[in-house]
């Protein structure tokens, strides 16, 4: 040790720390120490171990074979091992490998197994031979798994969407075969403009569009941008029919009795429908006669009836002709007529 402590055997940085002369020999020194740190025992893990077939890595499924030679020493007191433990280690969690203890005899021992289907990312396979505690280390090959393929259904609610009223819900549910997707955007459009891009939470992702403005048909496409090395992309369509809006139609009469051949009785026709002011003409007829055709102005007309050379319950018939954006609709009611 004095040898070394002066930069012997190329250890020369020795040499430049600073020492202590005790004035003992390494003998004295070595039974001092071990009379101040009783009691010492060894350590019988080999630090070098002698393999056959050792691979360099181990992946999924891998068969593996291999034999580890010179396991014990043949130090006075040193034990015998009797078995080699293999397990696959992922950070403090430890899973022994099919087969696992392999029996030593001679001081070897043939580790044979294969390796699971599923190796996590980070882990090592480890040999330990019992009890002297000799382990040697193998790295593992992480499972590559594929992204999962998803599938991708729109659809929309409610099912009747009525122009300038009814605000259309676009919902898409992702999965990974019968599981919920969570993670990665659905991007929804309308005619090919994008008019929302929502995260997946839970297999579903839905966007509220605003009403449209026009009735027809409206091409929506729902495309789901897969988690990179997760989930695959996948996508649909569907397509929403806007529909005019029906109107309610609401007539009074003034006065609801009218004289024969001297009282005029005047219609005041009311429509209305969500989201809008219905436009548009109203015809008039009366006992199967055209009384005239009236333009709305904002949604109100007034007509005045002829009149009824004859007494009795009158028929009078309202229609309303229809626009571009409301349905045609008819209103019947009854005129009476006295002398």
């Amino acid at each position: 040790m004095s040898f070394l402590a002066t930069g012997g055997d190329n250890f020369r940085a020795f040499a430049q720390g600073k020492g202590t002369d005790t004035g003992l020999v390494d003998r004295d020194a070595w039974i001092s120490y071990l009379e101040k740190h009783k009691p010492l025992a060894p350590e019988f893990d080999r630090r070098q171990v002698y393999a056959t077939g050792l691979p360099g890595s181990i992946g999924a499924g891998d068969t593996v074979s291999f034999t580890l030679n010179r396991l014990n020493l043949t130090s006075l007191g040193s034990p015998e091992n009797r078995t080699v433990d293999v397990v696959l280690k992922t950070g403090n969690a430890t899973t022994p490998v099919v087969g696992s203890p392999f029996p030593v005899t001679g001081g070897s021992a043939t580790i044979a197994f294969t390796a699971p289907a599923t190796i996590p990312a980070g882990s090592t396979f480890v040999a330990t031979a019992r009890p002297s505690g000799t382990t040697v280390t193998i790295p593992a090959t992480e499972t590559q798994v594929p992204a999962a393929d998803t599938t991708t259904v729109a659809t929309v609610s409610p099912s009747k969407v009525v122009v300038r009223s009814t605000r259309p819900t676009i919902t898409a549910t992702v999965r990974a075969g019968d599981t919920p997707v969570d993670g990665g955007t659905v991007n929804f459009y309308v005619d090919g403009r994008n008019v929302g891009s929502v995260l997946v939470t839970d297999g579903t992702a839905s966007v509220q569009l605003p009403a449209f403005a026009q009735p027809g048909s409206k091409h929506v496409s729902v495309e789901y941008t897969g988690v990179p090395g997760t989930t695959n992309d996948s996508a649909d369509t569907l397509s929403i029919k806007v529909v005019k809006a029906t109107p309610s139609m609401k007539v009074t009469v003034g006065p609801k009795t009218v004289h024969r051949k001297k009282t005029h009785a005047r219609l005041t026709i009311t429509l209305t429908a969500p989201g809008q002011t219905v436009s548009g003409y109203v015809s008039v007829r009366t006992q199967g006669r055209a009384v005239g055709v009236v333009r709305l102005s904002r949604g109100t007309a007034t007509v005045t009836l002829p009149t009824y050379p004859t007494t009795g319950r009158k028929s009078v018939t309202v229609r309303y002709l229809g626009s571009d954006l409301a349905n045609e609709a008819t209103k019947h009611l009854y005129i009476r007529v006295v002398r």
